[in-house]
């Protein structure tokens, strides 16, 4: 029990220190209709949504794809790393705010609550909260980092009281 306990928070603090999340705006659910190897370059918004696709068809090459080069092979064998470790990665109640956009970097924070389902067996929900930094190469929105906002931090979109 011991041992898959430690196993699972490697996974998750693994996942959390590499992976990105998000969709588009107005908290939409992340379908299964969308494609993970098409990845939208129309706004950083989209490539996040894309992003999350990929992550929730546990596809390894395409989660790697959003990616800037510098750390796609990187990428690509945490995320196999990760993804042969998980059955499923369940993602619901997304929401994203664009906190800053220029032509060239953009800042999107993502909000949303995932549920892993263990190979091992068992499963793990939580909520994230992820601030996705985008840089513009060749004319298409990349990755370049994802920090996650720790639970004490305002939201990007702050609140007026």
């Amino acid at each position: 029990m011991y041992a898959n306990s430690r196993m699972l928070l490697l996974i998750l603090l693994m996942v959390t220190c590499v992976l990105i999340f998000g969709c588009s705006n107005g908290g939409d659910v992340i379908t299964p209709l969308i494609s993970p190897t098409s990845i939208s370059i129309s706004s950083p918004e989209d490539v996040v949504h894309s992003f999350l696709a990929a992550i929730d068809a546990l596809d390894a090459e395409a989660v790697a794809q959003h990616f800037i080069r510098e750390r796609r092979n990187d990428m690509l064998d945490r995320s196999e790393h990760i993804f042969s470790q998980v059955e499923d990665i369940s993602i619901s109640n997304l929401s994203t705010d664009l906190v800053s956009e220029s032509d060239r970097e953009a800042m999107v924070q993502a909000n949303y609550d995932w549920t892993f389902f263990i190979t091992s067996g068992g499963q793990r929900s939580s909520h994230r909260r992820e601030l996705m930094d985008l840089v513009k190469e060749n004319g298409e929105w990349l990755l370049r980092l994802v920090t996650a906002i720790p639970e004490d931090t305002p939201s990007a979109q702050g609140s007026e009281e």
